[in-house]
């Protein structure tokens, strides 16, 4: 029971809250381009409430990676996993703070802490549990035909807790 609800972090985690610059990446990012990656934050916390995969699965490119927790997911297995938590998961609340945002017209990277709480749907003793992690993310977001698309997202720091003890 224990390691699905850490999944969920994991999971939440990969939709990318944190942006650290990377090699190539310059330091100009139009306010046009910050408001449209704020409102694409926006509508996934809001689509993770919904628990709406779907608008989830949107935001991604076809070659998505995901790193975290040591592991590395492509979309498709990052996918598996989203629909697997969020089918474990009663309620859902992300909330996403951008710290910094650098690059370009076509290609940027951001820093982003998110805050994410959760409650299971009750185990076989009929009990539920809560789930909350605070997560730093670095996320690739590139332009595709006039679209902002997360390319990549790496968890950079990970703090857990189920019924409030901190988890591994």
């Amino acid at each position: 029971m224990r390691s699905n609800i850490c999944r969920v972090g994991m999971v939440l985690a990969g939709v990318g809250m944190v942006f650290i610059a990377k090699s190539g990446v310059s330091a100009q990012v139009s306010d046009e381009v910050k408001q449209k990656i704020a409102k694409a934050y926006a509508a996934l916390d809001k689509s993770y409430s919904k628990k709406d995969t779907k608008a989830i699965f949107e935001v991604i490119t076809p070659d998505y990676t995901d790193k975290s927790h040591g592991k590395v997911e492509n979309a498709e297995q990052w996918k598996k996993n989203v629909t697997e938590t969020i089918a474990f998961m009663n309620t859902i609340s992300a909330k996403t703070r951008i710290v910094k945002i650098k690059g370009d017209s076509k290609k940027i990277v951001a820093e982003v802490q998110v805050t994410v709480d959760a409650v299971t749907k009750p185990d076989p003793t009929g009990k539920t549990h809560k789930y909350h992690a605070d997560v730093t993310e670095s996320d690739t977001w590139v332009d595709v035909k006039g679209e902002w698309k997360f390319k990549m997202s790496e968890t950079t720091k990970q703090v857990e807790t189920v019924d409030g003890k901190k988890s591994p």
